[in-house]
């Protein structure tokens, strides 16, 4: 297997204790304004690191106000660029993205696409989510005709091994299988956290959930988590409580 390019993301092993904790939480912001963002970044950047920012707000003529003040509080950012099929797009907002400092980039999974962003992206560590966390098991087999074990599996193959992604994103659920067949060498990032200290009370589109502990001990390096946070009546104490319920499950 080809060396992947440089990470943001710490490399790691079986012992995922190489992360620092309060890194571990990605905070999602896909909120509709930057404005909005940016008072979300103003609640939380003294404990946050990760953020998450949705598509969205990088296509915001503003998008560089945002990330600039991100990054110049020592944040580090994954760009969600899954929206984007097309090779001329795809490139543009790479090469936007690179140039603005952002850390990481996700990209959408089809294997052509995969291939284009990974020539496109230099300097930027790549991941890839593989199935969206808000579609059910049930409809994901009726779509594709596929078992959701073997379809997860053979995508982060792909990802990881032939296009030499950083890592992809995935649920809980199927994280374990994915680390059995394909081991720890590859970042793994874990959406749709729902427990009874992170429930959101507004509708919910997540489907393949799991709680902070399982994503953990199933194989997560980062967990990725957004209204629970900030749409909290206080988003730097969730973040809070978040790492310190991390540091505990690691320790």
């Amino acid at each position: 297997m080809k060396g992947r390019s440089r990470s943001a993301f710490f490399r790691m092993g079986k012992n995922l204790k190489n992360i620092p904790f309060n890194e571990r939480l990605i905070v999602a912001f896909d909120m509709e304004s930057v404005e909005e963002a940016l008072e979300a970044w103003a609640n939380i950047r003294s404990d946050a690191v990760w953020v998450k920012i949705g598509f969205h707000l990088i296509s915001d003529p503003d998008a560089e106000t945002l990330i600039g003040a991100i990054k110049r509080d020592g944040g580090k950012i994954l760009s969600d660029l899954k929206s984007i099929r097309t090779f001329p797009a795809l490139e543009q907002n790479v090469r936007r993205m690179e140039r603005l400092g952002v850390d990481a980039l996700s990209i959408h999974y089809a294997r052509e696409v995969l291939a284009m962003a990974r020539t496109y992206a230099v300097a930027s560590s790549v991941v890839t989510p593989i199935l969206l966390t808000s579609m059910s098991r049930e409809d994901i087999e009726r779509d594709t005709g596929t078992a959701v074990d073997a379809l997860v599996v053979d995508r982060a193959r792909t990802a990881i091994t032939e296009q030499n992604f950083t890592g992809v994103i995935t649920s809980g659920q199927e994280l374990k299988l994915i680390r059995e067949e394909l081991g720890y060498d590859f970042v793994a990032i874990v959406p749709g956290i729902r427990d009874d200290e992170l429930a959101f009370r507004s509708a919910d589109d997540q489907k393949r959930t799991v709680s902070l502990e399982s994503a953990f001990t199933n194989g997560a390096d980062y967990v990725l988590i957004g209204r629970p946070i900030t749409s909290s009546d206080n988003p730097g104490n969730v973040v809070r409580a978040i790492q310190k319920r991390i540091e505990k499950i690691l320790v």
